[in-house]
């Protein structure tokens, strides 16, 4: 730390690459490492680059030309080389008039060619054909231009927003409609960074609007750009999420290398803050490798290190974080023209350096950067900067166990960002007072503070349309409920922490089935919009609209416990299970591990851990439960992997030969699956659909297997259903067009085939189905093919192939795979597996559920129930082994069907 930030900087890649020397963050690490010893940071003024183009004109370099334009399109810095053509033509006299005249016309020639953005162009027409006496009238606009510009660097909007609308007045005056709109976009940006957030989007809109009109390309990037900020300054996250995947594409097109980095690194702050690291990081190395392949300025590069960092720490990548803030320092002050960039350097640096284990380096830096934020000038952002520390420092003392400093670190962060629109940062304060408290023990401001804290998590959560996002923005943030229950059932209070637990399970699914969805696709960018949000019901309804043939088995995961909740019309109850969450999933897994093996010794040690899980989960609730009544069983976070059919009780049976059961993602989802299934319950001329071992190209698909008895399966089912009712698809027959011309109109749907499993995009996973097109497509029904799909007639879906349940889970949403998918189309209730299934043990479960249910007249749960009973106890035979038949469950609702 006694070196200089840019030996700090080089240092610390060095230490960065002695632990990493083989990931793609070992190749951007030396990629640094490689630019710091070679030379110093370059950042040429706009007068520099300006001569440069000059040059290039002179010389009818074209190529260099155009880098020079695409390259440098900062408008603050008069970096916009077509403006800045004007401005010094205004300046000029003589043939130095004619020379800045005809780089201009150069200019506007090479854009509309090359991205066919005419903008620049008509500028140049303007000033070729500009009377003599509007050149004074100009030039105090354009000097009103440079006074604002100035003045926004030095972080004084206020004043620089009065100097813009004088500019703005005085180009409309001369009839510079194409100069009036730079300004009115730069008023947008002043206007948005004095807290008049509204009149900015606007402002933006109508320039957008005209942009689109006129072809104004580039205009129409950076104006996207800030109105895509402007929803992100008011929390409104998937629709800022939106602009700014426009702004990059359209910012591609114009091979805009300055906006292509602002909008990727902004995309890659909001996937890490959702909780989608990968993505994230995709991002950023996006941002990474277009600075190292193009010049940047000091300014961006500084934006560019400074949001890496929060990436980087987000994702746990500490050193790599430590390496990109120190570089973030060196940036902030080689370019000296910003306060606020000194600040944030030093936060950003003292936090790296934290999490890399010097508490007194990280310490000073804080303090450091606290002493500059208290020298700025502008009102707003000193405050703005203040409040940054404050957060920070509240971070720093409460991980240090300094909990009284933390608290009143965050007293002061909150009192500033609660005059500010900075839901986010207001939310991180007031997590971290909560997370204080707790530490400190501190009930009376805990019972206030944990309302506050999820208040803020809802309200975010609205402005998150995409689901996807959701789902992993509650997976990150699910931890706050679980303290909040675990808090609640300390105090006695059992029903608010049930309701804790309640509200942070399955959200999106809930919202999904009560409000509906939308679905966007496009190649990779797959999405699902949910634009309106469902509010859960509490134990007191939930209790009165439960069926009185169904108790409720749910357990919370939380950090050093079980709560394990028994809910039915007359019961109410709740026991702790004493286990650290991660031996449990360590546990879980190992068990499922176990039973996927399928060996005799595999087998053994399987069987010695349901023993442990049922004396874990089970046992303590056990002379609770009512076994005349269907359980439905609620898991939470790794319970989801967990086959409780094979747990093991002290008296050598299954569970599954003890209850009746069934799962469901949450209370709330089960409520309207049964709802759901009360409505079709009364359709008894059943109809199915059957398809059974498409016969896919292996040309694309050759990894996986023939699946015979799956096509006999399909075939042996139809003899239980109407003559005239039925439709089997096997083999060739089985495309997906007689698939899904046949899907709205069947009661019972059964696949046995193939599921491929797309891991980190469910909703590209897929089912296998008969070739029937030259495209792979043609022949793969994907998950995102489903969303947009309604079934008023399913009662039953059955999905006899590999991990159809549970292909993930996530803390908060729980159950992720085409299980959930048929449940959101309107399927009540879906049997389906939670791993890999055996193909001919697979075949035999099914033909005797198929018989239970509709031979001896049983409801669905009862039928797979009985065909798995038959399984385990048939002496001497091949499939008694959970592996065999313990990967079905059905999922969903109660059904009488």
């Amino acid at each position: 730390e006694a070196l200089p930030a840019p030996e700090q900087a080089k240092q610390a890649w060095r230490e960065y690459l002695e632990l990493d020397s083989s990931s793609k963050w070992a190749e951007e690490a030396r990629q640094h490492l490689q630019a710091l010893e070679s030379k110093k940071t370059e950042d040429r003024s706009a007068a520099e680059l300006e001569h440069d183009f000059l040059v290039a004109v002179r010389e009818k370099n074209e190529e260099k030309a155009w880098q020079l334009l695409s390259r440098n399109r900062e408008l603050i810095r008069e970096k916009y080389l077509p403006q800045r053509l004007a401005m010094s033509f205004l300046e000029a006299s003589g043939d130095e008039r004619k020379d800045f005249l005809v780089a201009l016309e150069y200019a506007g020639e090479l854009e509309k060619t090359r991205i066919g953005d005419p903008f620049a162009s008509e500028i140049a027409q303007f000033y070729v054909n500009l009377p003599e006496n509007k050149i004074n009238l100009l030039k105090q606009a354009q000097q009103a231009v440079r006074d604002s510009y100035k003045l926004s660097l030095e972080n004084k909007f206020g004043d620089a927003l009065n100097k813009s609308i004088i500019s703005f007045d005085l180009f409309l005056q001369v009839g510079d409609i194409w100069e009036s709109k730079l300004t009115e976009y730069f008023i947008s940006y002043c206007l948005i960074n004095t807290e008049r957030v509204n009149e900015g989007i606007i402002r933006l809109e109508k320039i957008i609007g005209f942009s689109q009109n006129q072809n104004y390309r580039w205009l129409e990037v950076t104006s996207l750009y800030w109105l895509a900020g402007a929803f992100l300054k008011v929390g409104q996250h998937t629709k800022a999420k939106r602009f700014y995947e426009k702004a990059l594409l359209s910012a591609e097109k114009i091979e805009d290398s300055y906006a292509i980095q602002r909008n990727l690194l902004v995309l890659a702050n909001l996937s890490s803050f959702v909780g989608q690291k990968r993505q994230a990081l995709n991002y950023l190395h996006g941002v990474l490798e277009r600075m190292s392949n193009s010049k940047t300025s000091l300014r961006q590069k500084y934006r560019n290190f400074s949001d890496a960092h929060q990436v980087l720490t987000l994702a746990k990548l500490y050193n790599a974080a430590k390496s990109i803030a120190l570089e973030s320092m060196q940036s902030a002050d080689e370019y000296k023209q910003d306060e606020m960039f000194i600040v944030l350097s030093r936060n950003n640096a003292g936090i790296a350096h934290f999490l890399t284990g010097n508490f007194n380096m990280a310490r000073d830096l804080l303090s450091e950067g606290q002493k500059k934020a208290e020298t700025i000038l502008d009102k707003g952002s000193r405050e703005k900067m203040l409040a940054y520390c404050f957060l920070n420092f509240g971070y720093l003392e409460r991980k240090a166990g300094n909990y009284e400093k933390s608290e009143q670190f965050y007293k002061e962060a909150l009192k500033l960002y609660k005059t500010m629109q900075m839901p986010f940062y207001e939310y991180e304060a007031q997590k971290g007072k909560l997370l204080t408290y707790l530490a400190l023990g501190r009930n009376i401001e805990l019972d206030e503070q944990i309302p506050v804290t999820l208040k803020l998590i809802e309200n975010y959560r609205k402005e998150i349309l995409e689901e996807q996002e959701k789902i992993s923005f509650f997976d990150n943030e699910e931890s706050i409920y679980d303290i909040a229950a675990d808090y609640e059932y300390g105090r006695g209070r059992y029903e608010q922490a049930y309701n804790y637990t309640e509200i942070s399970n399955s959200r999106s699914l809930l919202d999904w089935l009560q409000k509906g969805a939308k679905f966007l696709g496009k190649k990779q960018k797959l999405k699902v919009l949910l634009e309106e949000n469902a509010t859960p019901i509490t134990l007191t309804e939930i209790r009165e609209r439960m069926p009185e043939q169904v108790q409720i088995l749910q357990f919370s995961v939380l950090e050093n416990k079980v709560l394990i909740w028994l809910v039915s019309k007359d019961k109410f109850i709740v026991v702790p299970a004493s286990v650290r969450s991660n031996e449990l999933r360590e546990k879980v897994e190992n068990y499922v591990d176990l039973l996927k093996r399928n060996d005799e010794v595999a087998q053994e040690n399987a069987q010695r851990i349901a023993r442990e899980l049922y004396d874990l989960l089970i046992s303590p609730i056990f002379n609770y439960l009512d076994p005349a009544k269907k359980i439905c069983l609620i898991p939470s976070k790794v319970l989801f992997y967990l086959p409780f059919a094979a747990l093991i009780s002290p008296e050598e049976k299954p569970f599954l030969a003890e209850f009746d059961f069934f799962y469901a993602p949450s209370a709330n989802v089960f409520l309207i699956c049964t709802e759901n299934a009360q409505r079709k319950a009364n359709l008894v001329n059943e109809a199915l659909l059957s398809i059974g071992n498409p016969a896919f190209d292996d040309q694309f698909l050759d990894k996986l297997a023939d699946l015979p008895e799956a096509e006999n399966e399909a075939r042996e089912i139809k003899v239980f259903y109407n003559n005239n009712n039925r439709k089997i698809f096997v083999g060739k027959e089985a495309t997906k067009t007689a698939f899904m011309n046949s899907l709205k109109d069947a009661h019972i749907i059964h696949f046995a085939g193939h599921y491929v499993v797309v891991h980190d995009t469910p909703l590209s996973s897929y089912l296998v189905l008969a070739q029937n097109g030259e495209e792979i497509e043609d022949s793969i029904l994907a998950n995102s093919e489903l969303v947009d799909e309604k079934l008023p007639q399913a009662k039953l879906v059955i999905l006899s192939a590999c991990q159809t349940g549970v292909e993930h889970y996530y803390n908060g949403e729980g159950l992720i795979g085409l299980s959930r998918t048929f449940l959101a189309a309107g399927a009540p209730l879906v049997v389906a597996s939670q791993w890999s299934v055996e193909t001919e043990a697979t075949a035999k479960l099914m033909k005797r559920f198929h018989f239970f249910r509709k031979q001896e007249k049983m409801s669905t749960t009862a039928a797979l129930r009985s065909a798995q009973l038959e399984m385990l106890n048939e002496p001497n035979g091949r499939f008694r082994t959970p592996y065999y038949w313990a990967a079905f469950a059905a999922f969903g609702g109660y059904a009488s069907f």
